[in-house]
């Protein structure tokens, strides 16, 4: 099997939670409850992984939403929509 352009495309830009290539990024989450990247799937015909992302991992933590003091909205408009 060749690899296309197209295949290029689907490959991830951050690796996989847990796996050697997040490690050697600075990744934090777990390795073993991560399957060294392979992730956790449902069921053995389950196609979508699932991992366990460590709070404050470099590369698959959502960033901190701001707290009110950080925020430039007036308190009574925080977390409400616009």
């Amino acid at each position: 099997m060749s690899n296309t352009a197209e295949d290029d495309e689907l490959l991830p830009l951050v690796p996989p939670p847990g796996s050697n290539s997040a490690q050697a990024q600075g990744c934090s989450c777990p390795v073993k409850d991560n399957n060294h990247g392979l992730g956790i799937r449902r069921s053995p015909d389950s196609a979508e992984a699932q991992y366990w992302i460590a709070e404050g991992c470099p590369l698959h933590a959502l960033p901190a939403a701001p707290t009110a003091e950080e925020s430039n909205e007036p308190d009574e408009l925080q977390g409400h929509p616009v």
